[in-house]
């Protein structure tokens, strides 16, 4: 959580002692509703929750796994409140929660069932789907545009990322964040994917080497910032190449009625005119009914298989403390936690540089990640960290809150 504005309550620990989770961020109202029973009064703007998936089966194994060790982490129970969380599934379904969205939604049969599970197991090492997985990926599949709003863990990635192993072409990820789209090549790459990036980070010659292995089609997901959308000469580099499908990841971010809007993704409208035979999956953790109804008009999405999941996530543990000496709040908290691993956000780079040798100060290993650091370094320190080689990353939002490391135990929001 993430209070905006003055606050009574600025320091929050997630304390995920006894959990793992995956992926990306989200918001959720009812955290609204706690901070305003406690007696919290004064006008908020933005309330921010992060959740992270701690049954997710589909969490990624260690880095440098060899397949046999990633079918046998695929087919291990999660330890973390399986019995509960499985409940609370059962109790979601029996209730209904967990529809798709309209009469029409029911994709088209596939001829590609058995190369599907196939896939699913011999790419990604898992032996079945997540609620929504397979017949998002069937729709891909038939070529027809969907839109999805799915919890944090529900495994969208793999929605885009097995159909594009199926299809003929590249498939064309637009994600908001540089660290996540490394993440996401990195974990591609690890299950035997041809993947890459083009962004800021690269030098011309490192984006050249990458162009070039487009135009040999030797890529087959391409992750992308938004802004690319508004050069031209991106835009005609891409109609010269074999397409398979385009993802957009936190669509949410198109919607001037959402929490987290950037205008870079309006460009992302173009994308339908621009590649009529090209389907368009437009994925987020977060949106009510007006936000995934204007997502769907802004991107112009056609006729879209619609998916909306449960968000019910009866694994996490929140708590709001009083900001008080931070300094101490945090080499106090950290002997708690001693030997887990964990993020800690702040909100300038000057402060993310003085935690982090604060903490190295008193025996904590931690590295700094913002975006005024060199590109090396960063990539350097988020290795690192996903390595298990330190234990704490001290970050601003450059950092991205859906880095895909099964093993965090806690998120500290220190503003």
């Amino acid at each position: 959580v993430q209070l905006f504005e003055k606050n009574p309550f600025p320091f929050l620990l997630q304390d995920l002692s006894h959990h793992s989770f995956p992926r990306k961020r989200k918001r959720d109202q009812n955290i609204i509703d706690a901070v305003q029973e406690s007696g919290y009064t004064q006008q908020q703007k933005t309330v921010r929750l992060n959740l992270h998936n701690a049954t997710d089966q589909q969490s990624r194994p260690r880095q440098g796994a060899t397949p046999k060790e990633k079918t046998q982490h695929a087919r291990l129970p999660n330890r973390a409140s399986s019995n509960q969380a499985k409940a609370a599934r059962d109790k979601e379904q029996s209730h209904g929660e967990e529809t798709a969205l309209n009469a029409s939604n029911t994709a088209t049969p596939s001829p590609h069932t058995a190369s599907i599970h196939h896939t699913l197991q011999t790419v990604f090492g898992f032996d079945s789907f997540r609620p929504n997985q397979e017949e998002l990926i069937k729709a891909v599949l038939a070529k027809r545009d969907v839109f999805a709003v799915m919890p944090t863990g529900g495994g969208k990635s793999i929605c885009y990322q097995l159909p594009a192993m199926l299809m003929e072409g590249t498939a064309v990820v637009i994600s908001p964040l540089i660290s996540l789209m490394k993440d996401q090549v990195d974990a591609a790459k690890e299950n035997g994917i041809a993947a890459a990036y083009l962004n800021s980070s690269l030098d011309a010659k490192q984006m050249s080497g990458v162009i070039h292995r487009l135009k040999d089609n030797q890529v087959k997901l391409l992750y992308i910032a938004p802004e690319r959308f508004a050069m031209p000469q991106f835009v005609e580099l891409l109609q010269e190449l074999p397409l398979s499908l385009f993802a957009i990841d936190e669509a949410h971010c198109i919607s001037e009625w959402g929490h987290d809007f950037r205008p870079d993704y309006l460009s992302l409208s173009g994308i339908p005119a621009a590649f009529p035979g090209v389907p368009v999956a437009a994925f987020t953790a977060t949106a009510t009914e007006k936000v995934q109804q204007d997502i769907i008009r802004k991107i112009g999405l056609r006729d879209p298989h619609c998916v909306r999941a449960s968000f019910n996530r009866p694994n996490l543990f929140y708590q709001v403390a009083p900001k008080t000496e931070l300094s101490r709040q945090l080499v106090e908290f950290l002997k708690e936690h001693e030997g887990e691993s964990g993020i800690i956000y702040r909100t300038t780079r000057d402060s993310v540089e003085s935690t982090a040798e604060l903490l190295s100060a008193h025996g904590t290993k931690a590295l700094p990640y913002h975006a005024g650091l060199p590109a090396e370094q960063r990539d350097r320190n988020q290795d690192a960290f996903n390595r298990d080689e330190v234990p704490v990353i001290v970050a601003t939002i450059a950092f991205g809150m859906g880095i895909d490391k099964s093993n965090v135990r806690f998120v500290v929001h220190a503003d």
